[in-house]
């Protein structure tokens, strides 16, 4: 009896160590994965978001694995991996600012500056321009690179733009552009700053991608 106990132990502590290896294993995979992508449009950020979502509820199930081995380490390297999950789906989805109060939400216990640029979209929304100027300000003076994020740059672009900031503006906008390309609105904004300086190389391209845009030939 002794001797079967011993048995089923020794297997149990095989399982557990498989089974942490193999866990240890795709976070070590994972780490290679880059969420980004060229062009944001919503077919393409629904299906990320699928997927985030999938990765998520995977390891929310292996959370509560670990717990009840009490594996503090893997656990605490996990939790970790949840709220970086968490940030991926807030970044994505936020590209609708429909999805905003959910991603203020998901993040709201993770202390990340990102949450500036949720907070900057949800005042560009409510027409608070002075306050979502000064927050996406603020963020973009603490971290200087630009974000693979369709509506961060439109807005934050805009808000340039009326603040006659127009170099500053080129640059976020072009950068939403390469998110969105079929975008009206960042081609006529774009158009109107190139004329303010004088580029008219630049201006006439921008026409050209408008006619295109409107179907006219």
């Amino acid at each position: 009896m002794e001797k079967e106990s011993i048995n089923f132990l020794q297997k149990s502590i095989k399982t557990y160590q498989g089974f942490k290896n193999s866990i240890t294993k795709r976070i070590i995979d994972s780490s290679d994965v880059v969420y980004e992508n060229q062009f944001l449009d919503d077919g393409t950020i629904k299906v990320m978001i699928d997927q985030l979502k999938k990765d998520y509820s995977s390891i929310q199930k292996e959370l509560e694995i670990l717990f009840s081995v009490n594996d503090s380490e893997l656990f605490n390297q996990y939790l970790y991996e949840q709220q970086e999950v968490k940030y991926l789906i807030a970044f994505y989805a936020s590209n609708n600012p429909q999805n905003i109060d959910y991603c203020l939400e998901l993040i709201d216990n993770i202390n990340i500056d990102f949450k500036d640029c949720l907070l900057a979209i949800k005042d560009f929304e409510q027409n608070n321009y002075k306050s979502s100027f000064l927050r996406f300000y603020n963020y973009f003076s603490q971290n200087r690179k630009l974000l693979e994020h369709y509506i961060i740059n439109k807005y934050y672009g805009i808000l340039l733009y009326k603040e006659m900031q127009y170099d500053q503006a080129i640059i976020f906008l072009q950068k939403a552009v390469e998110k969105r390309p079929e975008d009206k609105d960042l081609h006529i904004i774009l158009k109107e700053i190139y004329e303010k300086k004088g580029l008219l190389i630049e201006s006439g391209i921008e026409e050209s991608i408008l006619t295109i845009l409107s179907g006219v030939k």
